[in-house]
């Protein structure tokens, strides 16, 4: 018996669906498009980052480049996912190296300038150089994070500052997929790997600030 595939319907119903012209090379080139898309489409909304399983277990991390912004994400130990800003609170040090593939932290994290340790919720746990006392308390001095989540397999990041919609309203937005739930998955899985990602790209950049 032939296996039916479920084709899901990116348009919105009733929308009058024209298609787009091709990008120009200023689209490609251009300092103020690069910095635009950096700001409104990289930084300004939920993004692919990876696929669960690379850090399918606690301490495991993975160090990304979004956008020229460095972040890293890991697994604290109840498994939950969490996202930072790849630099200290401190001194802004870069906090980890780039690396190939997931690390792998025991417990904690350690700078390499100060020495200052953060758990794996990005809490810091020890400054060697600061004694916690009346004027200085460690829980001002976190790790800065952003907003984490997954769905279907992949791991999403948003770097907005401020509110943060929920990740399916942006998965599900311009998107008439049925009543199975295998149709979402698969668009999720388009979207994820670059499918539509000029178009996208562009219908970020067009869309009112």
């Amino acid at each position: 018996m032939a296996t039916q595939r479920y084709s899901p319907d990116i348009r919105a119903a009733g929308r009058n669906w024209v298609p787009r012209p091709t990008l120009s090379s200023a689209d490609y080139a251009s300092p103020e498009v690069w910095e635009a898309e950096r700001e409104r489409v990289w930084w300004g909304d939920w993004v692919c980052i990876g696929r669960s399983a690379e850090i399918a277990q606690p301490g495991e991390y993975i160090v990304r480049d979004l956008a020229g912004e460095s972040i890293f994400l890991v697994r604290n130990l109840k498994g939950e996912l969490r996202g930072f800003y790849n630099v200290c609170s401190h001194r802004g040090t870069k906090f980890l190296d780039d690396c190939e593939g997931t690390g792998q932290a025991r417990k904690a994290f350690k700078c390499p300038y100060h020495a200052w340790s953060f758990d794996l919720d990005g809490n810091l746990i020890a400054s060697p150089n600061v004694h916690e006392d009346d004027t200085f308390d460690r829980s001002d001095y976190p790790l800065y994070g952003f907003a984490v989540d997954e769905y279907a397999g992949f791991l999403f990041v948003n770097l907005t500052q401020g509110p943060v919609r929920p990740l399916m309203d942006a998965l599900l937005e311009g998107a008439v997929t049925g009543d199975d739930p295998r149709d979402l998955r698969i668009y999720v899985y388009d979207i994820a790997t670059g499918a539509f990602e000029a178009g996208f790209l562009r219908m970020r950049l067009e869309m009112p600030s």
